[in-house]
């Protein structure tokens, strides 16, 4: 009885935090929180809401899992930006698209007029993608299960030691998945419009680049990229290369914070990033 007691308490204790932090603003207080009583709590997973409105649910406990479901967004400053650079009937490719939030946040923001292409290599990561655009009547058929590089071939993905389930990569430890690697300029050769390629890959961002570069220099999409330095170390770059590469080709970066955008100057360990090509802008900035 005192165990079934302590359940119902720690359950009753649940529904307070989630609804403190879903008043909260999306503060790094608020995912402390969030990732501090969800651990400890370990939710099964469920079907909830984003802050969006959207509909979400996750296969497991895990970090973005733990602050979607509690804290109802990720990344708010990513996905303010998206919702400035997007407009209705645009199409977008995220690639690394994990278990959808982002997907989703596109898809919401673009309107069933548009098109999110969801690039995601792991298999489960892909069939979540698919479960929670199916969740919100969104098209399913637009999800890749692929890896993408500067060649065709397969490759091997593994988790970094203590990394969460978003953070699988190419040489990340033990090889616990092999799947196909493509091009994005082969896979969509006959894309008509590109507003945004929003790319996180833990690593890969340079080879997926270069195997775009015609989609790049075709359509000029604004770029949301996460640069990773060690990640990047782990697959034979340099966050300096990927500016490299970008600036070449016309575009020109900067940091995305929580307050806005800031110049890019020095990269830190990990930095979410936009690159417009020269002369362009985001709305609202």
């Amino acid at each position: 009885m005192t165990k079934k007691n302590d359940m119902l308490v720690f359950r009753a204790a649940d529904l307070v935090v989630r609804a403190i932090l879903r008043l909260m603003p999306p503060t790094d207080t608020a995912i402390h929180l969030a990732l501090s009583w969800g651990y400890r709590f370990d939710p099964k997973p469920h079907t909830f809401r984003l802050r969006s409105g959207l509909l979400f649910r996750y296969p497991k406990t895990d970090f973005i899992p733990l602050l979607l479901s509690y804290v109802g967004t990720f990344e708010p400053g990513v996905i303010k930006l998206l919702r400035q650079l997007l407009k209705r009937g645009d199409t977008v490719l995220d690639v690394g698209a994990n278990i959808g939030f982002h997907t989703l946040e596109c898809w919401n923001a673009v309107g069933r007029d548009g098109r999110v292409i969801s690039i995601e290599a792991m298999p489960q990561h892909a069939s979540s993608v698919r479960e929670n655009l199916s969740l919100n009547q969104f098209p399913t058929a637009d999800v890749l299960n692929v890896a993408v590089g500067d060649r065709d071939g397969e490759i091997s993905l593994g988790l970094p030691e203590g990394g969460n389930q978003g953070m699988y990569g190419i040489n990340a430890g033990q090889p616990l998945a092999t799947v196909a690697l493509r091009r994005i300029d082969d896979l969509l050769p006959d894309l008509p419009s590109l507003a945004l390629l929003k790319m996180d890959i833990e690593g890969a961002e340079l080879m997926a680049l270069k195997g775009a570069e015609a989609t790049l220099r075709k359509h000029r999409p604004a770029i949301v990229i996460e640069l990773n330095e060690k990640a990047l170390q782990r697959c034979g770059a340099s966050s300096k290369d990927v500016v490299s590469f970008l600036e070449d080709l016309g575009y020109r970066g900067q940091t995305i914070t929580a307050d806005g955008l800031r110049p890019l100057n020095d990269i830190h360990d990990c930095d979410e990033c936009l690159f417009l090509p020269q002369g362009a802008t985001a709305a609202g900035n």
